[in-house]
């Protein structure tokens, strides 16, 4: 044989065996949040498909996620990394260490009820700051929306009607010098016709 003439022995093919029974295996998972520097309990309840054994198998897991370093000491949901400044319309909240969201319309702010600066007006909405520390948006009417629209306009019809005044004025001045000089030639022509004329177109008075 081989084995006896010192050769290596041939290796033997492995017979694969297929896979019998039915996959009684599923599949499943569940997300949930934890936030950083907290801890939760979680219960799986574990039961046989098969009906013939009703054994139900309960495990608890203790889940911990590690804060923030006191070099970064708050998480910033935004980037989801930890931070030693929140971003615009956050801020430092030192008891969850973490950065929080400002209130409604507040774009910098030391606390949810300290506002220090609302968020930029926009052309339908004005926001201003109350004395509750919250910011109020108020909308803007259609005038306020387009005041200097409406503004030149004003101005623009303003120029056009002082000149219509400028040009009426003017024609009621001219017309009324017409009149009066084409009164004076009147007057002067009657004169003439009344002064009897003498010899060599002299005049001369009656007494």
């Amino acid at each position: 044989t081989d084995a006896e003439g010192g050769g290596a022995a041939a290796p033997l093919p492995r017979r694969l065996e297929a896979q019998s029974g039915e996959d009684q295996f599923r599949k499943a998972h569940v997300d949930f949040l934890l936030d950083v520097g907290f801890s939760r309990t979680i219960e799986l309840t574990v039961q046989c498909a098969d009906p013939t054994q009703a054994s139900i198998g309960t495990y608890t897991l203790h889940v911990s996620r590690p804060g923030c370093t006191p070099e970064r000491p708050y998480f910033n949901p935004e980037k989801k990394a930890c931070v030693n400044f929140c971003s615009s319309g956050f801020y430092r909240n030192r008891l969850t260490h973490r950065c929080s969201r400002c209130n409604e319309n507040c774009k910098i702010c030391s606390g949810l009820l300290d506002c220090h600066m609302c968020k930029p007006d926009t052309e339908d909405f004005s926001y201003v700051i109350q004395p509750d520390g919250k910011c109020r948006a108020i909308a803007n009417h259609l005038f306020r929306k387009y005041r200097w629209w409406c503004a030149g306009l004003g101005v623009l019809l303003l120029f056009l009607l002082l000149i219509g005044c400028c040009g009426i004025i003017q024609l009621c001045c001219s017309g009324r010098g017409s009149e009066k000089g084409r009164f004076t030639r009147l007057n002067d022509s009657d004169t003439d016709d009344d002064v009897p004329r003498y010899g060599g177109g002299s005049r001369f008075a009656r007494y």
